[in-house]
């Protein structure tokens, strides 16, 4: 599965997604793009 990092972000605001540890969302949830 791929998410965006609005995706991401939402998921978290929802619980429907867990990060550990995630001590910053603002700087380590960022888009990339190759």
């Amino acid at each position: 599965m791929i998410l965006s990092d609005r995706d991401i972000k939402k998921y978290l605001k929802e619980g429907k997604l867990n990060i550990h540890p995630l001590d910053d969302p603002e700087k380590q949830i960022q888009p990339s793009s190759v």
